[in-house]
């Protein structure tokens, strides 16, 4: 069963080279998205099918030292794909209950 969460802005959606990048390639360490307009706003849809958000992951259990240090060399090597196909590396959404 495939799983999805939506997010909206409160700006006019607007396909741009970044959308088409995202559409065409599958980037390493990004979920895969769809972008769209409804009611002069922006929805981006991202497939989340066997994921767990952080929030939910430490809910649980304290975040330790070693997961931090793995997470930011995660990010790093995601920041490095995404510097590669000239996206901004500034439009990534950190947010834990993603």
């Amino acid at each position: 069963m495939e799983r999805r969460i939506t997010i909206e802005e409160s700006v006019l959606y607007k396909e741009d080279y970044q959308m088409r990048m995202l559409a065409r390639n599958h980037i390493e360490g990004l979920l895969p998205v769809k972008g769209r307009g409804m009611n002069e706003r922006s929805c981006y849809d991202y497939d989340v099918s066997g994921k767990i958000s952080i929030k939910a992951m430490y809910e649980r259990s304290k975040i330790g030292a070693k997961d931090i240090k793995s997470f930011l060399l995660q990010f790093k090597k995601v920041i490095k794909e995404v510097q590669k196909y000239l996206l901004n590396v500034n439009c990534i959404l950190l947010n834990p209950e993603y």
